[in-house]
């Protein structure tokens, strides 16, 4: 294991000298540093991502809270993604870590509950939903999975924390849902969180987010991998992914749970936004953090690293980079 965090930290130290990060693009407080590479592409490994060639059923009749079946029917490797939500089955659940099935391959998947209410079958598979689980509580379920992970217990994370954190967002819009569902608190919704039909005080329309006119303000550039985000004067996370194409992929979904976390934001925030130098060296400190291996339950090596001031995973294959997440360690700029 000591040879292969080695091997890790060599290739890791040779990756990062290709990213620098960008000026931000701000709309209100919100603010997007581009991540960017000299690299055509970080990774030579060929997948894609979830569609409708990957079944992903309850592991059986009775099913499992934390954990899904991923049954991969294609030719192709395929990523699913730490905070990519799964609707349907007993009930919706949302990743605790990245995973890289291999093609022909039958894999159990580390997940959490994001709707407590619901244990019925609703459906027969899963289907990756329209956003993201959105950053702040990514960090509070991360936080949770390190905590299992250095036990010995996995990537699981403590479901009531969880579940706590959607009653607090659910009752933050103003929505009622018979079964607790963290989807239900943007239903009904064009691209901002704040919904038709709820009652809203005037300032709080003023402060509602866009999400077209938030794409056009941070629309993703050439050779752009990844971003930091961050909200007013706080640095939130960053996300980093093989290609500028998988970036684009994904970017409607991320881009919805950033401006819901945004509002959620708002009044807790100054109109500040971090400076390039701060955004640097947190990025600095995640290249040289301690690092970490656990087993993953797809194919790859899931390296862990901790900072002083983050926590980060990064699921690599062969020295190919698949996608690394990051959060600030910072439990102030998620409150409600």
């Amino acid at each position: 294991m000591e040879v292969m965090e080695a091997q890790f930290a060599k290739y890791f130290n040779q990756v990062n000298n290709a990213f620098h990060i960008g000026l931000p693009d701000n709309y209100k407080k919100l603010s997007i540093f581009p991540i960017f590479t000299d690299l055509e592409t970080l990774s030579t490994v060929p997948y894609t991502k979830l569609d409708n060639e990957v079944k992903i059923t309850e592991v059986s009749d009775d099913g499992s809270v934390p954990q899904l079946l991923a049954n991969n029917t294609s030719e192709f490797n395929v990523v699913i993604y730490e905070g990519e939500i799964l609707e349907g089955l007993k009930q919706t659940r949302v990743l605790n870590t990245t995973v890289l099935l291999a093609p022909n391959t039958k894999t159990y998947i580390s997940v959490s509950c994001v709707e407590q209410g619901s244990w019925s079958g609703r459906t027969q598979y899963a289907r990756s939903a329209h956003r993201f689980y959105d950053p702040g509580l990514r960090l509070s379920k991360q936080m949770s999975v390190r905590k299992k992970l250095e036990a010995g217990r996995g990537y699981f994370a403590d479901q009531g924390t969880v579940w706590r954190d959607i009653d607090r967002e659910l009752t933050h819009r103003k929505r009622r849902s018979g079964t607790k569902s963290y989807l239900a608190a943007y239903e009904d919704e064009e691209g901002y969180s704040f919904s038709k039909g709820v009652d809203i005080d005037e300032e709080k329309q003023h402060h509602k987010y866009d999400k077209n006119e938030g794409l056009r303000v941070h629309a993703v550039k050439p050779r752009q991998v990844g971003y930091v985000l961050s909200i007013g004067e706080n640095i939130i996370n960053f996300e980093i992914f093989d290609s500028n194409k998988t970036l684009l992929l994904l970017w409607d979904k991320l881009y919805r749970s950033f401006i819901s976390f945004a509002e959620r934001q708002h009044f807790l925030t100054r109109e500040i936004t971090p400076s390039l130098d701060d955004v640097e060296k947190i990025f600095y400190e995640y290249k040289s953090s301690q690092t970490r291996q656990f087993k993953t339950s797809g194919i790859g090596q899931m390296n862990e690293l901790e900072s002083q001031s983050s926590i980060a995973s990064v699921l690599t294959l062969n020295n190919n980079l698949i996608h690394s997440t990051g959060f600030i360690k910072n439990k102030e700029t998620w409150t409600y």
